[in-house]
Formats: C-alpha cells, structure tokens, sequence
C-alpha cells in the first residue's frame, strides 16, 4: 500500500467522521423525536454503525501512515472515537434494556452491513518491557527442560507438591428450582497415592493428534511400497516362467496397437473435456457462494500479510528512529548556539519584573514553584500584576482580622456547617432527578401522556470536534501542498517549532536556582529596609493547598528473585503460553433479525458477531486494569478462544448453577453468555476443515451437514472432524470419495448430544444483572402493548356512543 493512497484514504476518513458527527449533531440540537422504542433504538444503532466503520478506517490508516508526526494527532482521534462509540453503547444499553446491540437494522438506512462496524483492534495494546520478556522466555524454556528431564530420568525433586486433592460433585437435576441461597456440595478431599510415582509426558492434544496422523501416514506408505515390490516381482517371476517355457503371448500387431492407442487418445480427450466443463461450472458456482471448489491455503496467505506488516512495522521504526535523530541533533545543535543568549534575555525579563513589583508596591512576589508552573508563569505573564496583588492583599488581610476574632472552635464549626449545606443542597438534587425519574417512569406507563423518545445528548461529541479542529489547525495547510513528506517522513519546519519550544524551557529550567537566590537576596534586603523604617513587610497571599497524590513508590524486585518465582510457576502449569489469536478467530455470525424480534418482545440470544463486539470493550478495559469477567457457557463453545483473545486468564464456570449465583455475580461485575452455534457457523466450520484437508473433496455437500450438525460447540465438531480423517479412511476417500452421510454416521456413533442453550440462557436472564433488566424491560414493554390496545378499545367505544348519540 503506497504512502499517496494511504493519504487519500486518511482524507476521506476524515470526510466521512465529519458527516456523521455533523448528523450526530443534527439529532441532538433539534433533539429529534421518535414515538415508538424502535424507532429510536434504529436511530442509535445507526449512529452507532457509523462512528465504528470511522473508527475501523481511521485505525487502519493509522496501521499504515508513515509520516511519524503526524500519529499523535491521528491517535488521538482514534481515542475520542472510541470514547463516543462507549458512550452510544451505554445509551443503548440503558434505552434498550439489553447488554448486547442488535445493529443490522439501524444500519441499513446508513447504507453499512456488520461486517463494515466489526471493532478487530485496539488502538493500544499492552507491551511488556524487554526484560521481563526475556525472563518470561528463560522461564518457560527451563520449565520445558525440567519437564524433559522427569520423563527422561523418571523422578521428581519434590513428590509432595504433585498431592491432588480429588473432590466429587454431586450431580444436580433441575437447577433451575434452586434458591440462590441453597447450600454447597459437601466434596469428599483425600489424596490420590498413585500420582506420587507416575510420571506423564505434558504434551498437547494438538501435537499427539498430529504424532499419531504422522505414524498412521508411514505406516500407510511402508505398506504401500513393500506391496508394489512384492507385486512387481512376482509379475516378472511369472512373466520368466513363460518365456522359458516357451508359453508367453507374441506382442500385438501394430495395426491392433494404432486402433488401442486412437481408443485410449479419444477416450482421454473426451475426460479432459468433461473435466474442463466441471471445472467451469465449479468456478461459477464458487462466485456465486453455492461451493467451494479448490482448497485454500489460508495459511500461506495468513503469512503473507503477517509478512507485509511486519515490513511496514520495520519502515515505521525506521522513520520514527531517523526523525527521532534528527531531532535531537538539531535540538543540541541549536542549544550550543543560543543557549546563552536566551539564558541572558530571561535573566533580563525576570529582573525588570522585579524591579515593577517593587517600584509599585515595595514588594516582590514569590517565584511559584515548578510544580506551580516555575518561571515559565512569569514568562507567559499568568501571575496577577501589583496592582491586582495590592487589591486581592486588602481582601486577604481583612479576611484574617475576622478570623482573629473567632476561635479555632468557631472556625472548625463554620467549615462543618459549609460542608454539610453543600451535602444538603446535593441531597436535594438527588432527591428532585429521583423524583422527576419516577415521574417519568409514571408518564411512560401511560399511553396518552407517554413523551416519546428523544436522541440523548452527548458530553463526549465535543471532545471529538476538538480533536479533529486540533489536527486541522496543524496539518490542513500542510494537507494542501500535497508533497512527500506529508505522506511519509517528517517535516523540518514543524520540528523548528517544537525545537525552539522544548530549548526555552529547558533554558528556563537551567536558570531556575540563580533566580530563586536573587529572589532570597532582594527579599533579605527588603526586610532590611521595613525594619529600618520599623514597618511591617507585607507577607505573600497564603493559597489554599491542595493535596499532592503521592507517587507510589515502584517495588525493586531483583530479576534472579523474579526468575526463581517464574519458573516455579511454569512447572506447576500455573503460568501458561497462550497461542496468539484474534478477536476474528471467534468464529460465529450476526443475530440479523435481533432488532425485530426485540421488537417483538421476546428474549433474544446474542450471536457470534454481538458476543465480538462485547469482548472488544472488554479487551480495552483490560488494558487499563484488572478486571473479572464470568463466561458462561458449555466446553467448547469458545470460552478458551475468547482468554486467548484477551491473553490473560479471568475466570470460567462451566456449569454456573451450581454455585451460588448472588455471591458468584458480586464477584464478577461483568458476564458475558456465549453464544448458541447455529447453521452459520457450523458451516464456515465445515469449510476451513475441508480448505485444511487436502484428502476432503472440495465438492463435499457442506451446507446439508451443516443443517443436521448444527447445536453441538465449536470445539466438539473440530475434534470429531479432526479424529475422522484417519489413515484407513484416507486410503477409502482417494479410492471411492466421500459422501455426508458417512461424516453424519460417525456423529451418531458418538453419545454426545447437542448441548441445550437454554439452560444457559435462562440462568443469565434470571440470575444476572444485565438478564433481570432485560427481563423488567421486556414485561414493561408488553404491560405498556396491553395499555395501549386498551386505551384504543376505549377511544373506540367513546367515537361509537358519539355516533349513536
């Protein structure tokens, strides 16, 4: 991708943010007005669409922009998007009394579909330092010695450590019966001896998957080869005995062999034929999506754009690191230069202003303190000037003659009684939004007084503008001339700037102690001259103050300390490497008739494409701290993939009603339900299995599988589809191919069943925070439906009895 077209798409980026915020806008000045909850759900979808396709290209211009000065300005657009998309979220949340959003019916009118308002990335991701890396790494690869090491020599350094506490679990039918309250399984604790003296191989069921195709593989062509041999030399034994003894058929006549060479040429070119035909039809039906009719090695193109990022990433840094050089060169070669005279011109700026306060008011004021804003305060003339101090003085000294007058008992009781006003005043106003709140609720009931819906306000929409005004007031001139080093690099002139900028400031910082004892030294003469005069020297305004945070002192933890805990940690399995994966690996489609059937009035189950979008503000909350997050949902249906995703463990219950749920969901804030896999999914399943398999016909009638495999989870189908492919059936497949009805057998051979997503469903909506609110809001809906066919019946009678009367 060229830097010219990642400038172009940056443009327009930029076009389309400025016609969504403008439309953003529009709905909030004219507060715009929607009689039914649909409606104005569709209208905030809408919105909603659209600030996260802006955000999707404005990340990925940032992926792609070369000219290293201008990131800050496109990151920090990026991050007040991402703070209005958060905001949208939550007033849908709120409007729609629902966790997930249902979007493909706002974002039609916007002309998007899902998939354009997929959130894939971060803007910032967290990085570790490079010596903790380099631990972490030394830590995992003495883990997997000392794991060689056991299997090799067969002991263990401490068998008390490998004690496993066994507990049994009763089995509990009908959960849903059960009180939140109800009392936990009593588990039996012994230890297990017989762990004491084995010793297993921690190997992963992916690489013992994949030693045992290998071995069937070698098996199948040792076999193989040693038949041919045999074959071929029994045919030539045979081929012996009948020519010594004189039984062996003459060669046919050329004549025979021209008309079987025509047979076999015609024959092969009418298959060619055939085939040209096939390979026809099987593209067209593969543009239309009915098939898939040659395998895709997504791994190589996968690898591919892995390869052009990480050259792009290369040619970033290289940028980044040349501009950074430069920089810094210019900047020392400027200070060598003019250091010293900027020093002296401050000096003399400083001294005059000492010398107006004391012509003035025979006073010098203090020189605030650098975390006050130093001397670059009376630089930039931010200090009040003597008249303004001799004024706010009068006041000050007034204000304490009053307080000499009162005790500190008076005094303390003053500060309570303005402190508990202010908590009343507070109280007052909660109090009143409580009050209008239930109001509201009381109109909303009500179908003859109900208000509408109005598009909410926004605080976060003009941090937006200011972000946006803020690279234009920067880089629009620059935009216009249309050279390269707007595109990629960095520009001289605008360093000049930051240079003479980040010099004075340093300059300032260099001469702050001489001016502070020139200050000292005035300020002793000065006392000199008031007590001379036996006058009393005005004292400095004392300022309220505030209280610093203290910094927090970062723990020194030695790296061999560190080392020792980690390792330790890897043996026992506690510290893990988790497989890099992204949020597009969780596979799952869109609930495109979500928003309808919320219409409808009915309880909903999120998909694939909803549960990605919740895992995004997840994955970003993450980065900011620790959170705790509760995935329900059975084994295999993607609770792994979504850690994964996340790379950090917080926390799984397969099988949530068996805890108690009220204690369970205080400790985790936040729960996200997995999704049910349906046809869509089970068929893009199907066809990566058949893309990774070369022994698979591409011509497999995947879609008709899908529709009877469809309920069982992700990681069910993906090992029964794995163990299928066995050497025996690989052989079978090339000789006579293979048919649906043979992939559906081996699943009925298996005594699992598709796992019931109600369970989960009805436990999440009666159990956790997010379920009763869409429960409440779905009953408030349908008790408002029936107030309404109610208050029509009767508008209805009243227009008939005027009729008759």
């Amino acid at each position: 991708m060229s830097s010219d077209y990642n400038f172009q798409q940056w443009k327009k980026a930029l076009q389309n943010l400025e016609r969504t915020i403008f439309v953003d806008l529009d709905y909030q000045e004219r507060k715009a007005h929607d009689k039914e909850l649909c409606d104005a759900v569709l209208r905030i979808s809408g919105i909603l669409g659209s600030y996260m396709c802006c955000y999707n290209d404005a990340l990925d211009c940032l992926q792609q922009n070369l000219q290293v000065q201008k990131t800050v300005y496109i990151q920090k657009i990026i991050k007040t998007i991402a703070y209005r998309i958060l905001e949208l979220k939550e007033q849908l949340r709120k409007l729609d009394g629902s966790y997930y959003e249902f979007l493909c019916g706002g974002l039609t009118k916007h002309k998007l579909t899902p998939f354009d308002t997929e959130l894939k990335c971060l803007p910032s991701k967290y990085i570790r330092p490079a010596n903790i890396q380099r631990i972490i790494s030394e830590a995992f690869q003495k883990a997997r010695y000392k794991s060689e090491e056991v299997v090799q020599f067969g002991f263990i350094e401490n068998p008390e450590e490998n004690f496993e506490e066994t507990a049994s679990e009763p089995k509990i039918d009908n959960w849903w019966d059960l009180p939140d309250d109800a009392k936990e399984s009593t588990k039996t604790k012994g230890i297990n001896i017989t762990e004491i003296y084995e010793v297993e191989e921690k190997i992963s069921e992916e690489t013992l998957t994949k030693r045992k195709l290998l071995s069937l593989i070698q098996a199948h062509e040792k076999t193989r080869q040693i038949t041919q041999q045999n074959i071929l030399r029994h045919q030539r034994r045979i081929l012996w005995e009948k020519e010594l003894s004189g039984t062996l058929k003459p060669p046919a006549r050329l004549e025979i062999r021209e008309r079987g060479a025509t047979i076999i040429q015609k024959v092969m070119r009418k298959y060619f034929e055939l085939k040209r035909i096939r390979i026809k039809h099987c593209k067209i039906e593969e543009l239309l999506g009915m098939n898939v009719c040659r395998h895709i090695n997504h791994n190589s193109y996968q690898e591919k754009e892995r390869q052009l990022y990480l050259e792009r990433c290369k040619l970033i840094d290289k940028f980044t690191e040349r501009w950074k050089n430069d920089y810094i060169n210019k900047k020392n070669l400027f200070l060598r230069q003019r250091k010293d005279f900027i020093a002296d011109d401050y000096r003399d700026f400083i001294r005059d202003w000492f010398k107006r306060w004391f012509d003035e008011v025979q006073f010098f004021h203090a020189i605030p303190k650098e975390s006050q804003g130093g001397l670059v305060n009376i630089i930039k003339e931010e200090l009040p000037t003597p008249s303004e101090w001799l004024e706010l003085y009068k006041t000050y000294m007034e204000q304490k003659k009053a307080k000499k007058n009162k005790t500190a008992a008076e005094l303390k009781y003053e500060k309570i009684e303005a402190k508990r006003e202010e908590i009343l005043i507070i109280k007052e106003e909660i109090k009143k939004k409580k009050l209008e709140a239930e109001f509201l609720k009381k109109i909303m009931k009500n179908p003859n007084m109900h208000p509408g819906y109005n598009f909410p306000a926004s605080k976060k929409v003009i941090r937006l503008i200011e972000s946006i005004e803020d690279y234009k007031s920067h880089w629009s001139d620059w935009d216009k001339l249309n050279i390269l080093e707007v595109k990629q690099g960095f520009i001289n002139e605008i360093d000049i700037e930051n240079i003479y900028c980040e010099a004075n400031e340093e300059v300032l910082l260099s001469i702050d102690e001489d001016m502070r004892r020139e200050y000292q030294m005035l300020m002793a003469a000065l006392k000199e001259d008031y007590k001379r005069n036996n006058e009393d020297i005005p004292e400095n305004i004392k300022e309220s103050a505030q209280r610093v945070k203290k910094k927090r002192k970062s723990k020194i933890v030695q790296e061999d300390v560190l080392f020792d805990k980690l390792c330790d940690l890897a043996v026992k399995g506690i510290l893990v490497e988790h497989p890099t994966t992204k949020i597009e690996d969780f596979l799952g489609d869109y609930n495109f008739v979500g928003d309808k059937l919320k219409c409808d009035l009915k309880l909903v189950h999120p998909f694939g494409g909803e549960i990605r979008s919740v895992w995004w503000e997840r994955c970003r909350e993450v980065i900011h701290g620790f959170r705790r997050i509760l995935l329900v949902g059975p084994s295999g249906s993607g609770k792994t993939v979504l850690v994964h995703i996340m790379a950090t463990i917080n926390g799984s219950c397969v099988v949530p009603w068996l805890t108690k749920s009220k204690q369970m969901t205080k400790h985790f804030p936040t729960v996200v339900l997995m999704p049910p896999i349906l046809y869509a999914t089970t068929q893009l399943i199907l066809r990566n299995w058949v893309s990774s398999n070369r022994i698979v016909p591409p011509s497999l009638d995947i879609q008709s599988l899908a529709r009877h495999l469809q309920g069982h989870s992700v990681g069910y189908l993906k090992r029964m589809l794995e163990a299928f492919i066995t050497a025996n059936r690989s052989i079978k497949i090339a000789a006579s191919g293979l048919s649906p009805d043979e992939i559906y057998d081996y699943f009925l051979q298996s005594d699992d069943e598709p796992e019931d997503y109600e369970k989960y469903h009805k436990w999440y909506i009666e159990k956790t925070h997010w379920g009763n609110i869409e429960k409440k809001h779905t009953e408030d809906q349908i008790e408002f439906k029936i107030n309404v066919e109610r208050w029509m019946e009767k508008m209805e009678k009243n227009k008939k009895k005027k009729v008759t009367e």
